[in-house]
């Protein structure tokens, strides 16, 4: 379902009188004073000197709202690769590089910039991002623009590539505009959840089995290249098995920790989740990419499904929360940021010429503990975005893995690696980058 250009500019919230509403700042008050004094020396004299201080207290209100803006909104020196204090990355922190996107005709040929009714096509990146400058007047994330929450592996890259590129700075790529939950400082700044609900905020919600799938994919591509490239295109039982002790790894008996049992007690609410914090001193000790979703997206405002929501044409999809349907993914990125927002871009994309190992069907032949494990650990992330639970396929565990119980595929005779030696120069078989900002 299409929203129409009608539709899409209702999303767009009214301006107050401090903005458009705003007398013009080239006409200033003392202008105004000498014009008015000049035109009317009667009784009217003094009705125009009061006419001057009301519009001076209007000019001192729009320039403390400016300040205040000014100081809110990061500069660039703020930023270093992506925003304060992520140059220094401690050990076990997800690595991450921004991307450049000096390059104006590049940056045409990745991005194409079309949206709506409206051709961008036309601008450089230069000077589409000095007309989206113009048209934003100094508001930035959190501070006249809505806040973006990341949540690993569901998208965030692509958000903050397609916002990046029009110079608007979220997530990964702006400093974070509210205050940390404290159990998880350490974690990188662009991942680390709130403490509370922060206003007009989105986040983006994945399946969490394919969010694992999708992550084990990036880390290995990432850190363990032999592992990597040791994959086969389509489904390959050596794979699951590599995928099954990767979950095993970073899962572990997290979900037997108190923290989390009580996370899952209080159905990750932020009140319930700060009384957890307060009574428990353990952490859930997994990485960042690994934190149930639910931990993030209770401070959202607003949420989108990764699956339903993310489609490059302006529509509809399902809410999250409750019924009915809402703007998806980039009807909304127009409505309330610019309408030259385009999402063709999707990073960290699979080169389209390789068959992707198929992680999904390894899920229910897993040993049973290990899928166990993951299923009571994220069992909120299922129930709450409305997603189903994958059961194991049989009763118990398998001496040797259960992934002989597959049926028989025909195997790829190549790996992954030999594969990508056989690519043309310059093509990777999973571009792993970071956000376009």
């Amino acid at each position: 379902m299409r929203v129409g250009q009608d539709e899409r500019v209702s999303l767009i919230p009214e301006r107050t009188a401090g903005d458009d509403g705003a007398p013009d700042a080239s006409f200033s008050s003392s202008t105004r004073a000498r014009a008015c004094l000049n035109t009317h020396r009667s009784k009217l004299t003094w009705a125009c000197v009061a006419v001057v201080v009301a519009l001076g207290a209007v000019c001192g209100v729009e320039f403390k709202l400016e300040r205040d803006r000014e100081i809110a909104c990061h500069t660039r020196t703020d930023r270093g690769m992506g925003g304060p204090g992520v140059v220094r990355l401690g050990e076990g922190l997800t690595p991450r590089r921004v991307g450049d996107f000096g390059d104006a005709a590049a940056a045409a040929k990745a991005f194409p910039l079309r949206a709506g009714h409206d051709d961008y096509s036309k601008y450089d990146s230069v000077a589409l991002k000095e007309l989206v400058m113009e048209h934003l007047r100094g508001k930035c994330e959190g501070s006249g623009l809505p806040v973006f929450l990341h949540i690993p592996k569901t998208g965030g890259t692509t958000i903050e590539t397609v916002l990046g590129t029009l110079g608007i700075d979220v997530g990964y790529c702006h400093k974070r505009p509210f205050e940390f939950r404290k159990k998880y400082i350490g974690y990188e700044q662009w991942h680390t959840p709130p403490a509370a609900e922060v206003p007009d905020s989105f986040a983006i919600v994945r399946n969490p089995y394919s969010r694992a799938q999708s992550e084990f994919l990036w880390r290995m591509n990432w850190l363990d290249k032999a592992l990597f490239h040791s994959l086969r295109p389509g489904y390959d039982p050596e794979n699951c098995k590599k995928f099954e002790n990767h979950i095993k790894q970073q899962v572990h008996d997290a979900h037997k920790s108190e923290l989390s049992q009580c996370y899952q007690e209080v159905e990750y609410t932020i009140q319930g989740m700060n009384e957890c914090d307060g009574k428990i001193a353990a952490r859930l000790n997994v990485e960042s990419h690994w934190l149930p979703q639910s931990v993030t997206a209770a401070s959202a405002s607003r949420l989108f499904r990764f699956e339903e929501c993310m489609g490059p044409e302006e529509g509809t999809c399902p809410r999250v929360r409750g019924e009915g349907e809402q703007p998806n993914v980039v009807s909304f990125l127009r409505s309330r940021f610019h309408p030259a927002v385009s999402m063709a871009s999707h990073e960290n994309d699979w080169n389209a010429a390789v068959v992707k190992p198929n992680l999904h069907a390894c899920w229910e032949n897993m040993n049973p503990s290990v899928l166990n494990a993951f299923n009571a650990f994220f069992k909120h992330d299922v129930s709450a975005f409305g997603y189903e639970m994958v059961t194991p396929a049989h009763a118990l565990d398998a001496p040797d893995g259960g992934f002989h119980y597959a049926p028989a595929l025909a195997l790829a005779p190549k790996t992954l690696g030999e594969i990508q030696a056989e690519l043309p120069s310059g093509d990777v078989v999973q571009a792993n980058v970071g956000p376009q900002c």
